[in-house]
């Protein structure tokens, strides 16, 4: 049994390297997006994981493959794409270490993930799915993910979702907030900022933004305010979780690493999505953790830090 599978965007990050001799930008090759960094914290922090999707039959596919199954991450679910290359991100950094995104998606292989190339068995017999929203931005991978959450449901997974808005990939943000919502019925657990929380529900204020999306279903929803601190939400209560106070470098993976880390953590615990409040603030300061001293190191997959610098962070020990 897997603990997580993880669905979404299976690309490669080129990340900003400064300059060569000649003036001319560099760009470092790094394992990227959402689901394929969720999928290899989880491993980090003692769990299993499977990532599910596409790349091209190409170098950029095989350096993604490779780097996942290094980190310890199932790659069973990946499907090579002999007529698409592998989805290109580059990533500019600013001074604050916060990164612009380029995609080179037209169509990109990621998006081309069809129903009869999921694995539903190991679906079934998982105990969570997470799902990134730019699995929802074009078909076919649209409707495999909806096929690969109804399966989850009817299996009784934990179902995450991260809705992860990037403007440049979908047509309108009318289109992100109705497809996104449309799913929420079938979601446990959604973890999103402050800018997908306005989008999708029109509120500022995040205990009346969680209260509307909750009204669809969701158990625990997590909003991440940066500086403001995480704020948990779930039907009995709420409250503010407070970030570390940790100059950042490169902030590329910070959320997906967070949630990689709520998720190994909430799986550990007995009773998971029922767990209490308390119970919850204690896996968000390590999630907060986690996603902070991420910030530390360049790049997404390699910048997971080590449940012991987690806990040594949290605890001081």
């Amino acid at each position: 049994m897997i603990d997580v599978i993880t669905l979404g965007e299976t690309i490669v990050d080129l990340t900003s390297a400064g300059r060569s001799a000649a003036g001319h930008r560099m760009y470092e090759e790094n394992a990227g997006g959402s689901a394929s960094i969720v999928a290899a914290t989880v491993v980090k922090m003692g769990g299993s994981s499977a990532l599910v999707g596409k790349v091209g039959a190409d170098s950029f596919g095989d350096f993604l493959e490779e780097t996942m199954r290094d980190t310890g991450v199932s790659t069973s679910g990946i499907v090579f794409d002999p007529e698409a290359f592998t989805t290109l991100c580059f990533v500019d950094l600013d001074d604050a270490g916060r990164p612009d995104y380029m995609f080179v998606r037209k169509p990109g292989a990621d998006t081309r993930l069809e129903i009869g190339e999921l694995p539903l068995e190991m679906i079934e017999s998982a105990r969570a799915l997470h799902i990134s929203g730019l699995a929802l931005t074009d078909e076919p991978i649209r409707s495999a993910a909806a096929v690969a959450m109804q399966v989850a449901y009817e299996n009784k997974l934990l179902i995450s979702l991260d809705p992860n808005y990037r403007e440049d990939l979908w047509a309108s943000k009318e289109e992100f907030r109705a497809r996104t919502m449309n799913l929420l019925n079938r979601v446990d657990l959604v973890i999103m900022d402050l800018e997908e929380m306005t989008i999708l529900t029109g509120y500022e204020n995040p205990w009346e933004a969680c209260e509307r999306i909750a009204e669809k279903g969701p158990k625990i929803i997590i909003v991440r305010m940066a500086e403001d601190g995480t704020f948990i939400f779930t039907p009995e209560d709420s409250q503010i979780v407070s970030t570390f106070d940790i100059e950042p470098i490169d902030r590329t993976g910070a959320g997906a690493i967070f949630i990689g880390t709520f998720i190994a953590n909430v799986l550990k615990s007995p009773k998971m999505l029922d767990t209490p409040l308390v119970g919850l603030k204690d896996i968000v300061q390590l999630a907060n953790a986690a996603s902070d001293l991420s910030t530390q190191v360049r790049g997404g997959t390699t910048s997971i830090p080590s449940p012991d610098e987690v806990h040594k962070l949290v605890f001081g020990f």
